[in-house]
């Protein structure tokens, strides 16, 4: 994207430059001169954090930029861009807020298809040939604090030479009471972010995120100005992914309950959102280590007993405890009999061994440590549903359908 940029303090100041932006990749701009000169070497650096543009499509603000590399004989700078807002401007210290977040998710609409309304069209409207252009249907989560997540379910009518099509959509939309920062809001999207892949059993990523603020409008109109936010996000799809069907999820929107069942998960996950994030890091990052999955994910048990108990008892005890609260989903996978008792003996022996520098080493395979990790992974996700009081058929559909539960279940018990 081309355009003209320049530092917030000095307006006056402006460099022509182009700015490219990925969301695996990050951003990038590249300026045709140079912020810096060589007659002030001896001046301190001017401040990079935030940089201001103008392109044919409006302004532009470049958040958490860092120089990467100057050349001031050749007058050229490039900048690491951390964060991109396509038609906006944000002063110096000029806090970034929203009342209105909308995402789109991959993979989200089909998730959630055996849980909402079906939107069809009247046989009279298809006979007449008179068919709206839109169909629309939404439902209303609240979220607590002064926010809601609207959910739209669209089914539009798209035309062109030779062609008319429909097309199914759900758009996730947040909203807030009053003004909340950025970086909040997008807490809420992350919530639902996380939940959708915990439930589609994939990683699932944002496509598209805008958010709009009520003093922010179009030039000489009432209407508000859509804000596109770009930034590396962690997690990516898989663009190579089967098309979603049920016998590929862990459960189905359905088979949760439908809103109130999503407003019930999204809670406990708000109630242990660092540990969830940290839970299912492993699943968005791209090549992590058997050993830090394994690491992370002990490590986020222990906290999620801890959140439940405050109390100071060892971590097999912890293990077993948290095992009680999925009783028969968890022994599921690990077997039953003492079966959850050799499982957590043998977790809290792999931990210290990695963790703590164990003088006799244990034998440990990374299948046994990658294993252990996902079973690991699905004992604080059936902790969550518990508390999220979800419903038999997402148990029954977990423990009996899902193709990754099922192939643990087949691998794990030989480790203990």
């Amino acid at each position: 994207m081309d355009g003209q940029f320049w530092l917030p303090a000095k307006p006056d100041r402006k460099i022509a430059g182009w700015v490219t932006f990925s969301p695996t990749a990050g951003g990038s701009l590249t300026l045709l001169d140079s912020f810096e000169g060589i007659d002030n070497l001896d001046s301190p650096r001017p401040d990079y954090s935030r940089i201001l543009g103008e392109s044919i499509h409006g302004g532009l603000t470049l958040d958490d930029c860092r120089l990467e590399f100057l050349n001031l004989f050749q007058r050229r700078q490039r900048f690491a861009v951390g964060t991109l807002l396509n038609k906006a401007h944000y002063e110096s210290g000029e806090a970034v807020e929203t009342d209105r977040l909308i995402t789109q998710i991959s993979d989200l609409m089909l998730w959630m298809l055996d849980g909402v309304p079906a939107l069809n069209f009247k046989p009279e409207q298809l006979a007449t040939g008179k068919i709206p252009l839109v169909k629309e249907h939404s439902e209303h989560i609240d979220l607590g604090s002064g926010a809601r997540l609207n959910l739209i379910h669209r089914l539009a009518l798209s035309t062109g030479v030779g062609l008319l099509q429909l097309q199914n959509t759900t758009t996730p939309q947040f909203e807030f009471d009053t003004p909340v920062d950025l970086d909040a809001a997008l807490e809420h999207a992350f919530d639902l972010l996380d939940v959708v892949t915990i439930a589609a059993d994939r990683v699932v990523a944002f496509e598209d995120v805008t958010f709009s603020h009520p003093g922010l409008l179009m030039r000489g109109e009432s209407r508000r100005v859509a804000v596109g936010l770009h930034k590396q996000w962690r997690a990516q799809a898989n663009p190579n992914r089967k098309q979603l069907i049920s016998d590929r999820t862990a459960f189905t929107y359905g088979q949760l309950g439908g809103g109130d069942g999503l407003r019930r998960l999204l809670e406990a996950v708000r109630n242990h959102r660092a540990l969830t994030r940290q839970i299912i890091r492993p699943i968005y990052d791209a090549a992590p280590t058997v050993q830090d999955s394994f690491f992370t994910r002990i490590a986020a048990l222990e906290g999620l007993d801890k959140q439940q108990h405050g109390d100071d008892i060892h971590l097999r005890k912890r293990l077993k405890r948290l095992a009680g609260n999925a009783e028969a989903s968890f022994e599921s996978l690990v077997g039953d009999g003492d079966a959850v008792e050799r499982w957590a003996k043998r977790m809290v022996a792999l931990r210290n061994n990695i963790g703590h520098g164990d003088p006799v080493p244990l034998h440990q395979s990374a299948a046994e440590l990658y294993e252990m990790s996902d079973a690991a992974y699905w004992l604080f996700v059936l902790n969550l549903l518990v508390e999220a009081n979800a419903p038999a058929d997402v148990y029954t559909h977990l423990t009996t359908t899902a193709p990754r539960f099922a192939f643990l279940r087949r691998q794990i018990r030989r480790h203990f």
